[in-house]
């Protein structure tokens, strides 16, 4: 006689709530702890100078970033390839064709005593026919934000897209 086992069905909302529990481990699984650092980070621009230095110098007393924060990362990295392939494919069609290249790469901006002083990553590069190359930022803004962007000046005028145009600013100069 073969013994069936039995299971009990859980509540439909006991299982939804143990899925987003689980998502929450695995999200918090990847987290990493803040910590000191001799350099800025590209995207933590502020026009505040001491709130940069004081990430530097006391980033390890950083609350660290909680679930829904880095399922919005974790999103944002998602788009940001979709939107890395789709451009691939325009890239081919495109006349003059251009490829995305060098995707992720890191960037290290030095200042005068060849000490690295901000630090980033570049999303990709578009390498053209003739050679030259320019960098790529990917945001996730939102389109109320972007609806008003016509110009790389009109970056400015948002806190929220500021920042993305100093770290293009300083991939540029790099």
């Amino acid at each position: 006689m073969n013994a069936v086992k039995e299971h009990v069905i859980p509540e439909p909302a006991a299982i939804a709530a143990s899925i987003g529990k689980a998502w929450e481990r695995h999200l918090l699984k990847s987290r990493s702890a803040p910590g000191k650092r001799p350099y800025v980070y590209a995207s933590a621009y502020s026009e505040c100078d001491r709130r940069m230095a004081l990430e530097m110098v006391a980033g390890d007393q950083q609350p660290s970033f909680d679930a829904d924060t880095l399922a919005r990362f974790e999103r944002g990295n998602d788009r940001e390839r979709d939107l890395l392939l789709a451009l691939t494919r325009v890239g081919r069609e495109h006349e003059p064709p251009f490829e995305v290249q060098s995707q992720q790469e890191r960037f290290e901006l030095l200042d005068r005593k060849e000490r690295v002083a901000i630090v980033g990553k570049v999303d990709a590069r578009l390498r053209f026919p003739w050679g030259s190359s320019a960098p790529l930022e990917v945001k996730a803004w939102s389109p109320h934000l972007t609806a008003n962007i016509r110009t790389f000046e009109d970056l400015f005028r948002s806190p929220w897209t500021l920042r993305g145009a100093y770290q293009l600013l300083a991939y540029l100069l790099g």
